[in-house]
């Protein structure tokens, strides 16, 4: 996660972790939070991130306002870098780069979501990567900027749910 937060920005970690969130609320599944380690990796998460924004934040007093606020908040929530799109953008961006599985696609998320029923407290890993897969989708849709390059990379998880 902290690899993820210094490539990416916050989205590093808000992707991963509203999964998480969403996959715990519709399972009614507390158990993966439990096995997280919470501490330790909180721990680990700020030792490889912290150094480097502090050395930054040093070296460049305006990188809080323009990394947290301006990269992560006005990029997603306006259209101030003349990048916007329409909603659907994505669709054939997605359609594309499925191929040559575009059709089953569709077949697959549904019998994924049909087949991985609730089993008391065993981790469900086709539902959470379903779970994840589709927020980012939804996500991407949503937000006023469309960048092509971070939606493109969750192709993979539609793959790897394809099998």
């Amino acid at each position: 996660m902290g690899l993820a937060v210094l490539s990416k920005g916050l989205i590093g970690l808000v992707l991963p972790a509203a999964a998480l969130v969403i996959y715990s609320v519709l399972q009614r599944d507390l158990t993966p939070w439990k096995r997280l380690n919470l501490v330790t990796g909180l721990l680990l998460f700020l030792l490889v991130t912290a150094p480097w924004f502090i050395l930054v934040m040093k070296a460049n007093p305006e990188f809080f306002q323009r990394f947290f606020i301006y990269e992560h908040y006005t990029r997603f929530s306006t259209k101030d870098l003349g990048r916007y799109q329409p909603w659907y953008y994505f669709i054939p961006i997605l359609l594309a780069g499925m191929l040559p599985w575009t059709i089953l696609m569709f077949d697959t998320l549904r019998r994924t979501w049909k087949n991985t029923t609730y089993i008391g407290t065993a981790f469900n890993p086709e539902r959470f990567l379903l779970i994840w897969v589709v927020f980012i989708y939804v996500f991407f849709f949503s937000v006023r900027i469309k960048t092509t390059l971070l939606f493109i990379a969750n192709v993979s998880g539609s793959g790897i749910i394809n099998g």
